[in-house]
C-alpha cells in the first residue's frame, strides 16, 4: 500500500532576515564607534613642523588661516577685513587675561598673513595667542 505524499510545487518559504538585520546594525554600529570626527573647518593645511609643540587645554576662539580671502573663525568663513569685527563681537563680556586663542595655518601661508592676523588679535587687546604647529620628535 503506498501513501500519497503531498507534492510540493510551490516556492519555498521566505529567507529569515532577522540574523541578517542583527548583522547589519552591529556593523553599523561598529562604523559609528570606530568613526572619527574631526573638529575644525574642512580644510586640508600641511602644519608646520616644531620641536616644543605642547597640547592647549583651553581654546575658545580658533582661527583657520589659508588665504586673505580665506580665514575661517570658528565655523564663520570670512576674509582679512571682516576678521577684526568678527574678533571684536565674539570678545564682548569675556575676561581677556583668560581668553585663549589657536591660530592655525598651513606651512604654504605667508608669514606676513599670520603676522596680519596676530596683529588684529594685539589691537583687539587678546594676549593668549597659541599657533597649531605638528610635534616632531627630535633625538639629544
Amino acid at each position: 500500500m503506498r501513501v500519497p505524499l503531498p507534492r510540493r510545487l510551490g516556492p519555498p518559504g521566505a529567507p529569515n532576515l532577522t540574523p541578517l538585520i542583527d548583522v547589519v546594525l552591529m556593523i553599523v554600529i561598529f562604523f559609528l564607534v570606530a568613526t572619527v570626527f574631526r573638529v575644525g573647518p574642512g580644510l586640508a593645511l600641511d602644519l608646520p613642523k616644531s620641536t616644543t609643540a605642547a597640547n592647549v587645554s583651553l581654546t575658545e576662539l580658533r582661527i583657520v588661516v589659508a588665504s586673505p580671502t580665506e580665514i575661517w573663525f570658528g565655523k564663520v568663513q570670512t576674509n582679512l577685513e571682516g576678521l577684526s569685527g568678527l574678533v571684536t563681537k565674539a570678545i564682548e563680556g569675556k575676561d581677556l587675561k583668560k581668553l585663549r586663542v589657536v591660530v592655525e595655518g598651513g606651512k604654504d601661508t605667508t608669514y606676513q598673513l599670520v603676522v596680519t592676523v596676530l596683529d588684529i588679535l594685539r589691537r583687539n587687546k587678546i594676549e593668549g595667542v597659541n599657533l597649531l604647529t605638528k610635534l616632531t620628535h627630535t633625538t639629544r
